[in-house]
């Protein structure tokens, strides 16, 4: 699945998406100093699978949800990881809901 395409299907609170081979995943803004990490289906709908509590895109927290739970933890970093990079740069860009530049 290309990146680029995907991430223009994507509701508009998405900010980024990235591949853990095979599964693509999608970074929402979920609210203030809150973004949620999603499975993204063939289709492009979206699957939560971990809520991040961050401070201006610095992951300070991840809770897996339920099913999710017994994810391997290599995966969960590899999640963690990859989604401080989108929040960093959309935080820098003014694009979180908690940015004080956000109208």
């Amino acid at each position: 699945m290309e990146l680029d395409g995907l991430l223009k299907r994507l509701p508009d609170n998405v900010l980024g998406v990235f591949t853990v081979a095979p599964f693509s995943y999608a970074v929402e803004d979920a609210g203030p100093d809150v973004a949620r990490v999603c499975m993204v289906n063939v289709s492009a709908k979206l699957t939560p699978l971990a809520e991040l509590v961050h401070d201006r895109g610095h992951v300070v927290g991840m809770v897996c949800r339920d099913n999710w739970k017994s994810t391997p933890a290599d995966r969960k970093r590899r999640w963690r990881a990859e989604s401080e990079a989108i929040l960093v740069e959309a935080a820098e860009a003014g694009r979180l809901n908690s940015s004080p530049d956000r109208t």
